[in-house]
């Protein structure tokens, strides 16, 4: 019951702040206008039946979810950082949720893989190679440490086969990255970023090869 009712003020939430619903009376993307500039909340779930459906939630008229495959690592073990939101005279600081590194770099391998929008290889190939916990190879680690119990090889793969596409620098994946940065304002040639990225998705790739995806099975007696 107080699963259901918590649902049910999510909704209430959302028509508060002033989100619509988009396209049906029942929806899983909602939009907001806030100082001119449009606002969209996705509402995501990660279950194994059912992929690609909307889901209804139990407690809600209009609030529903889509089931992609992904976004389950990103829920866990969250970063909560603080925020301030000015308001007139006053600042409210709002403790947020971000998905750690290793999260988001599995939930965003999903994306490469399943969604395949232009920004999403960027995103992989920035995070991998500008992350503050060391680059390639701390990427590498932060995702092994983030892959779910009993689908550990279903997201290290899917890990490997989204760096894959960046390994060559001639590629899309590579090329997208390198002329986003370009138009960025980054002042190096897009043939020398487009190789730092492949040589950023290789490094990750070999960190990941120096462990087993899942721990080994004790010996038996």
């Amino acid at each position: 019951m107080r699963t259901r009712r918590t649902r049910a003020i999510a909704e209430a939430a959302l028509d508060a702040t002033g989100f619509v619903p988009v396209g049906e009376s029942r929806a899983w993307q909602w939009v907001m206008t806030l100082d001119d500039t449009p606002v969209r909340i996705d509402l995501l779930t990660d279950v194994l039946d059912h992929r690609g459906q909307q889901l209804t939630v139990p407690g809600c008229t209009r609030m529903t979810v889509q089931n992609v495959a992904g976004p389950a690592p990103a829920l866990r073990d969250p970063v909560i950082r603080r925020l301030a939101v000015p308001s007139g005279d006053l600042t409210t600081w709002v403790d947020v949720p971000f998905a750690n590194l290793g999260g988001y770099l599995l939930a965003k391998a999903a994306a490469v893989l399943g969604r395949r929008a232009d920004r999403d290889p960027y995103d992989l190939a920035f995070v991998v190679q500008h992350n503050t916990a060391g680059g390639p190879r701390a990427a590498a680690r932060a995702a092994r440490a983030a892959l779910p119990a009993g689908r550990e090889q279903e997201f290290d793969g899917v890990l490997r086969a989204a760096l894959a596409q960046l390994t060559d620098p001639r590629g899309r994946a590579a090329r997208l990255y390198a002329t986003q940065r370009v138009a960025d304002g980054d002042p190096l040639p897009v043939d020398v970023l487009a190789a730092d990225a492949a040589a950023a998705a290789r490094q990750c790739l070999a960190e990941l090869d120096l462990s087993p995806t899942t721990p080994p099975r004790p010996l038996a007696g």
